[in-house]
């Protein structure tokens, strides 16, 4: 049986494209072309990280990137730890190409605590 169900996004093109689950909720990653509410773009296309608790309400949204384009293509959760990893035409840490790679750990609260491009 359906349990909850959530839908959300902005007037420009959003896509989910990773999503994972632990004791504390429902951590769903992807890309927005414009501005989820409460964030703030950096231009081009961002990333954005969202949690739901455990009966579908929004604890927290995170959006990021640069002025180019970016997409997550996983989220990974361990020890109320939460890793994305995607990638970046812009510099979230030191740009060494046209498009890089990246992953970003953030706490339980969603607070960004180290990001690596390569």
């Amino acid at each position: 049986d359906l349990l909850w169900s959530r839908q959300f996004g902005t007037a420009g093109n959003d896509q989910l494209t990773s999503a994972a689950v632990d004791s504390s909720g429902l951590y769903v990653g992807g890309v927005t072309g414009d501005v989820l509410p409460g964030q703030t773009s950096a231009g081009g296309t961002d990333c954005f990280l969202r949690k739901y608790d455990l009966n579908g309400n929004e604890v927290w949204t995170r959006q990021f990137g640069t002025a180019n384009a970016e997409k997550i293509y996983g989220v990974a959760v361990d020890n109320g730890s939460i890793y994305v990893g995607g990638d970046t035409n812009g510099a979230l840490g030191t740009a060494l190409g046209s498009t890089d790679n990246f992953v970003r750990k953030y706490d339980a609260n969603g607070n960004a605590q180290w990001t690596v491009q390569f």
